[in-house]
């Protein structure tokens, strides 16, 4: 196999990036410019959880995306997030999906009957400097 960098024999990180551009989905290329050629943490904050009538829930959160080498904010454009509902026993009832863009944001959720906690980001899928403030008990 031929290299990218061709003054080696090995392939470097920058080629397995490319090469990995090439066989993925473009859906996918977020994840890898994210994950693999910079370092963007996120400081997400579930703020609130409230019962409201009819069998549900409004929670409230704040979402922050940080370039940790410049230490720069990153506008949050059509974001995915998950809000997950857990039991007593900690295990995972429900998983909601919402898009989101901006920093402060309410959502309404159906409550599972067993749901006894709210948690941000409940599969670890965004890379978070302080995960104890993702959960509020209801």
């Amino acid at each position: 196999m031929q290299y990218l960098s061709e003054n080696y024999c090995y392939p470097t990180a920058t080629d397995f990036v490319k090469l990995l551009e090439q066989e993925v989905d473009s859906s996918f290329y977020k994840v890898i410019s994210e994950g693999l050629e910079s370092t963007i943490l996120y400081d997400n904050q579930l703020v609130g959880v409230e019962r409201i009538p009819e069998g549900k829930v409004e929670v409230s959160f704040t979402l922050k995306k940080i370039d940790e080498v410049s230490q720069a904010n990153i506008s949050i454009l059509n974001e995915l997030i998950e809000i997950g509902q857990v039991d007593k026993e900690g295990e995972l009832l429900t998983i909601d999906q919402h898009r989101v863009s901006g920093n402060e944001h309410k959502v309404r959720l159906e409550l599972h009957p067993k749901s006894q906690k709210i948690v941000l980001d409940p599969n670890y899928l965004l890379l978070d400097r302080n995960r104890k403030n993702n959960s509020k008990n209801l």
